[in-house]
């Protein structure tokens, strides 16, 4: 999806969020702005939950750069493939 730069923030911003979330807690902190932004839900996708889903996608193409490389895309598949699959529950 092509950007709009004149939107979209330049070089030092950028550099400015990978800061941020890439100190000690700033992962920990970004994954939970992801979840509560709804990135990893089925949300009703009503306007609202749209704009906080889109807001998360954003926040990850600026600490991106710009742009989600194909390496990095690989990387989260194979990472999403190695977690374990839950338990099933017993019923009772």
């Amino acid at each position: 999806m092509q950007q709009r730069l004149d939107f979209f923030p330049g070089k030092d911003l950028m550099q400015n969020y990978r800061n941020v979330f890439g100190v000690h807690d700033g992962p920990k902190v970004l994954n939970h702005m992801l979840y509560e932004l709804g990135l990893f839900e089925d949300t009703s996708m009503n306007p609202e939950d749209s704009a906080l889903k889109n807001y998360a996608s954003r926040l990850l193409r600026i600490l991106g750069g710009g742009e989600v490389r194909q390496a990095a895309v690989e990387l989260l598949i194979k990472q999403l493939n190695l977690q374990p699959l839950p338990k099933e529950k017993v019923d009772e």
